[in-house]
């Protein structure tokens, strides 16, 4: 599977494609955005030999679901630390157990990473999705994560200043077999480049916004999708900090 990624541009939009968009079902082109083909997706720089970033949301996963708080920070990017502690011991107070509580539902054995990509020299995307237990019944649920490449490994970036919202479908919104991914980023710094997946399949796109801390990624139509569950990722970085999100929706067949 290839990176596809947009290029975050500036243009000028009308109301409708702001950073606060939740509407419409299908968002139009706007002019001068920025198309990606497929056949060009970016490739991770040669100069930079990173290990895939999945294993470590999968140890990230299972220290929480084992309330291992001190594995949990070992896995955390220096930045992460800062935001989440900063010390190991209000972590495991504070942000741990929020943590702990959210992602130990995904159930061992029953749910995997299904996004697995490096998308610049500092950061990676990565996904698991699959069944929960919530408050003793079990979902669907899938979680994305942004991660920084820290001493030769990846490590969780979380809690930053790079907002990720889900437009298009709504998380849980039930769908005809045809349909539109969109995602609204805001940053506190000029939004480089984003990305989204679709079932861990990056999907082609444009990009556009008011000015550039303030963006909407949207892909291109996709067709003829199978009824039932789909999962979707968004990822946007600026020069300095990432995030990424996950969210489901259904499909229905017309």
């Amino acid at each position: 599977m290839r990176v596809c990624l947009f290029a975050a541009v500036l243009v000028t939009l009308g109301a409708a494609c702001s950073s606060d968009e939740t509407e419409p079902a299908s968002p139009p082109p706007p002019t001068g955005a920025t198309e990606t083909d497929p056949a060009g997706a970016t490739e991770p720089p040669e100069s930079v030999v990173a290990p895939p970033p999945g294993p470590t949301l999968e140890e990230f996963v299972a220290a929480a679901r084992a309330g291992d708080a001190d594995a949990m920070w070992a896995l955390l990017s220096a930045p992460t630390q800062e935001r989440l502690g900063p010390t190991a011991a209000e972590f495991r107070r504070g942000q741990g157990r929020r943590l702990q509580t959210s992602l130990g539902s995904f159930i061992e054995g029953r749910s995997a990473v299904f996004v697995d990509e490096q998308v610049s020299a500092n950061f990676a995307v990565a996904a698991l999705g699959g069944r929960q237990t919530i408050r003793g019944k079990e979902r669907r649920g899938a979680f994305a994560a942004a991660l920084r490449y820290e001493d030769g490994d990846w490590r969780l970036e979380l809690g930053g200043p790079v907002k990720l919202e889900a437009l298009v479908p709504d998380p849980g919104e039930v769908e005809n077999e045809n349909a539109q991914l969109a995602a609204g980023v805001a940053a506190d710094a000029a939004i480089l480049e984003g990305g989204l997946w679709l079932d861990g399949d990056a999907v082609a796109g444009e990009s556009g916004g008011t000015d550039d801390r303030h963006i909407t990624f949207y892909s291109d139509p996709v067709t003829d999708l199978e009824r039932g569950p789909h999962a979707a990722v968004a990822f946007a970085s600026t020069a300095d900090d990432a995030s990424a999100l996950a969210w489901l929706f259904s499909v229905k067949r017309s």
